[in-house]
């Protein structure tokens, strides 16, 4: 018997944020100060699960993983809580990776300053279109708002993906997706890279559905089992930060600079503003004119020849109007 799709039920935004949190309680907040230094260490205090979208991607991620004990699971660039917190909740062996040296030493100190931390929790840097590791080397891979940051590759990381995952094993992805695909820039600074002074940096890459089944789905050679999307439409939400994905990227630029850290004091309700996204099991039904969604697809690679050739996945269409009753 298959298992039941997933609701709202199973997101739990508050349980998230309650382990969250106690994370940071469980860190000498001395040492890591001394460690990651004062403004990192107060961001992460702050807002542990620094945007309100995650609690929802975190819920489906650890769902379509299936965790069991023993098993060992690979982070590509994810959150780094999200990791902190599986290792918590199963007896497993983890890889928390980053292409962001600096990212990978913050949180390789935390945890070393945190009751939380054993020997099984491992802290890599590494680039996802290069790993390093060896064929058919982990149970379960996983990668949360990551492939759509790659300018040039993400094809190759989810081909990447598919070599170190044993045969049967279980991948989970997921990426910004609407109906249609964009590529965005920003000025300044995002994820430890600085542009040119007046050149943009490439940000994220929105997928549509043509280009996630060419860019993602194709060259992964993974069957695609489950996917579900996130979602919030243009509404009280958005106009209160002034803000859409199709206006000029200057307000891209004002987000990238100020929002996070405006947003910092209201960390306490991103659970509650989590409930604000749209949740649709089905993404078939994606509605017309969404403002943002989050895909997360859950994926395997197939457990006899590992050269087997996958079938594409379904088309992803979409029908010209909202949710229907009950998809929410």
């Amino acid at each position: 018997m298959s298992a039941p799709r997933p609701s709202r039920a199973h997101f739990q935004e508050g349980q998230w944020s309650r382990d969250a949190f106690r994370f940071i309680r469980s860190v000498d907040g001395v040492a890591a100060r001394r460690r990651t230094g004062s403004k990192r260490w107060l961001e992460l205090r702050a807002a542990p699960i620094h945007f309100f979208s995650r609690f929802g991607e975190f819920a489906l991620a650890e769902r379509f993983l299936d965790i069991r004990p023993g098993l060992s699971v690979l982070d590509i660039g994810s959150p780094k809580i999200f990791g902190m917190i599986l290792s918590r909740r199963y007896p497993i062996q983890i890889w928390l990776t980053d292409i962001w040296e600096d990212e990978v030493r913050s949180w390789e100190a935390l945890a070393a300053a945190s009751s939380w931390n054993r020997p099984e929790i491992h802290f890599q840097s590494c680039d996802a279109r290069r790993t390093g590791y060896p064929d058919d080397t982990f149970d379960r891979v996983y990668s949360v708002s990551v492939l759509e940051h790659i300018e040039e590759g993400d094809w190759v990381a989810m081909g990447e993906i598919c070599r170190i995952l044993k045969p049967g094993g279980v991948a989970v992805v997921s990426v910004p997706f609407s109906r249609r695909h964009q590529e965005q820039g920003i000025r300044g600074h995002i994820y430890g890279r600085k542009g040119a002074r007046g050149e943009p940096l490439f940000l994220q890459r929105i997928y549509d559905g043509d280009t996630l089944r060419a860019r993602l789905i194709a060259p992964s050679r993974l069957a695609v089992i489950e996917a579900v999307a996130l979602g919030i439409s243009e509404g009280w939400l958005m106009k209160f930060f002034g803000f859409n994905l199709r206006e000029s990227r200057s307000r891209l630029n004002w987000l990238n600079k100020y929002l996070y850290f405006a947003s910092l004091p209201f960390a306490a309700f991103f659970p509650a503003l989590s409930r604000s996204y749209r949740f649709i099991a089905n993404p078939s039904l994606l509605p017309a004119s969404p403002y943002y969604f989050d895909l997360v697809l859950k994926m395997q690679k197939p457990s006899a020849d590992r050269q087997t050739v996958v079938p594409p996945a379904p088309k992803i269409s979409f029908l010209p109007a909202d949710f229907p009753e009950g998809s929410h």
